[in-house]
Formats: C-alpha cells, structure tokens, sequence
C-alpha cells in the first residue's frame, strides 16, 4: 500500500504527454482500421467526399464510361453511406491493406506500400488519411482514452 506522499510523488512525476504518445502507438492498427472504413464511406478526414468522382475523373474519355465504372464499383463494393460516384479506393483491398499509421510524438503520418500510392495521393489528395470528427470522436471514446487511461493507471500504480 503506497502513502499519500508516495502517491503525490507519483502523480507529479507523471508524464501525461508520454503517456498519450504510448496510448496513440498501442491504438495505432485500430485507428488505419476506421480509416480505411471511412474511405469505403467514400469520406476524407475533413468530412467531404473524396473526390473527383467517377463522373468528374478525366480518365475516363466518356461520362458513359464513368458512369459503368461507377455502377461497377457500387456493386463491388455496396456500401449505404457512399453516394453513388464517388470513390473508395478498393476494388480487391491491396491499397486499404497497404496503409499504416506510423506516430512520432504528436505527429501521425500514414503510409502506404502500394506500388500506386503516390498517384492515388497525387489525384486524392493526402485528406483521404486521417479522420474526420465522427470517426475521430468514435476512436477516442472506444480506443484511445481507455489506453490512455491504462497508461496513467500503470504509471500512478493504481
């Protein structure tokens, strides 16, 4: 049994923004996780649809090419919080396995190992990382404040 100055010792000592930097590493698989349902959600981490849509892509040469492509890609991948059109960068899931989430101190930076992923990034944009504040409040109340908690459990010795 600790005394209360032990105690006090301990919760002065304690490192908060260590501990939150270990909680964010520890949930960092969970967090790509949700990023990568956001994106079947055809979402960016600012809440807007990624973009362009299939319709607005000057790959395709014809807005009826675009059109079966986007059909296509409904059927592939129903999923009823994407609009029709727009994308979600998965057709056999290479590129969503491919991304992880690397955190260094208080900087999060998403990688990708997907021979493509630098044009994916290019015509995108790096919005398609991170999250946008619905799943971002549902990662932290899940994942992230009850390892955070833990942290500062293990470090006070409660």
């Amino acid at each position: 049994m600790t005394t209360i100055k032990g105690f006090r010792n301990r919760l002065v000592n304690l490192n908060v923004a260590e501990a939150a930097a270990k909680a964010m590493e520890a949930t960092s698989d969970q967090l790509v996780l949700i990023n990568r349902e956001q994106m079947l959600e055809g979402k960016r981490r600012d809440g807007k649809d990624i973009s362009p849509s299939y319709l607005e892509d000057p790959y395709f040469k014809t807005r009826e090419a675009a059109q079966r492509y986007s059909d296509w890609k409904d059927e592939l991948t129903p999923n009823p919080k994407r609009k029709k059109g727009v994308p979600n960068l998965f057709i056999i899931g290479t590129y969503h396995e491919s991304i992880s989430a690397l955190i260094r101190g208080e900087v999060i930076q998403f990688n990708s190992t997907f021979a493509d992923s630098v044009d994916i990034e290019r015509k995108f944009g790096v919005e398609i990382y991170g999250l946008n504040s619905e799943k971002r409040v549902g990662f932290i109340a899940e994942f992230l404040r009850p390892a955070l908690l833990k942290n500062v459990r293990l470090s006070l010795r409660l």
